[in-house]
């Protein structure tokens, strides 16, 4: 897979803190361990589907506020990996 998504031009990105976000502990829970688990060049995935996010969209401004208190810096990732930005297909709008 990841050989025929370079052939197409596409860049493979993975992260290195993992929210457990998808299970929906609660915000605190996912902003305790995304804030813990950062250091110098993370890459954070939360997640965006599955259901109710309520809890990540509301985690997201207290791990920004925290990180950056902690002299973090917050970046879009296509900043540092150009075709990041880049994907294969749309994802489908769900009905």
């Amino acid at each position: 897979m990841l050989r025929e998504l370079a052939a197409s031009g596409m860049t493979t990105v993975m992260w290195d803190v993992e929210s457990p976000d998808w299970a929906r502990p609660g915000a605190d829970v996912i902003v305790r361990d995304v804030v813990t688990g950062c250091a110098d060049g993370s890459v954070v995935l939360l997640h965006d589907g599955g259901g109710d996010r309520a809890q990540t969209v509301e985690a997201v401004p207290r791990i920004l506020e925290s990180l950056l208190g902690d002299g973090y810096r917050v970046a879009p990732l296509d900043r540092f990996v150009p075709s990041a930005g880049r994907t294969a297909a749309a994802p489908r709008p769900s009905r």
